[in-house]
């Protein structure tokens, strides 16, 4: 029995480097310029705000404050998850977070997520929705909103 084990995990090994090239990619889909819906359906509503915080030296620094609402349902397709990207300032990604939907007992109202960022790294951040089949919610799309689109103004 253990010789068929080590056989099997043997055979397998020059095969899962390859799992890699045979996934299918995951259509992503960027809404750029403050685009708040897309031709398919998707559709983000933003409630955001800023504040002036101090730190325990004293200082002060602006932060900014989003609610966003993101519809349950794409055609076919569930709200699987809701991540919030941040990136330093040469583009790589120093930041992927879950973040938990706020309770919602009707299936069929907007699905409520809160972040709040200091501005200067809300420009570099963005929020990715993901969407999966039924009935095991394999993901099917992304969606990725830019927060630098929908920052509110200075107070």
């Amino acid at each position: 029995m253990r010789c068929l084990v080590l056989l099997v995990v043997l055979l397998g090994i020059p095969y899962a480097g390859r799992a890699a090239e045979l996934a299918v990619p995951i259509p992503e889909e960027e809404l750029k310029g403050g685009a708040t819906t897309t031709r398919d359906g998707f559709h983000v509503d933003f409630q955001r705000g800023a504040d002036v915080e101090k730190t325990p030296d004293g200082k002060t620094y602006d932060t900014v404050w989003f609610l966003v609402g993101a519809i349950p349902r794409v055609g076919d397709t569930d709200l699987v998850s809701c991540t919030f990207m941040a990136f330093d300032w040469r583009g790589r990604r120093v930041a992927f977070v879950g973040i938990q939907p706020r309770y919602e007992s009707d299936p069929k109202r907007p699905r409520l997520f809160d972040v709040t960022a200091e501005r200067g790294v809300a420009k570099r951040c963005k929020l990715l929705f993901s969407y999966g089949a039924r009935p095991m919610h394999n993901i099917v799309k992304d969606y990725i909103v830019p927060l630098a689109d929908h920052l509110p103004p200075k107070r």
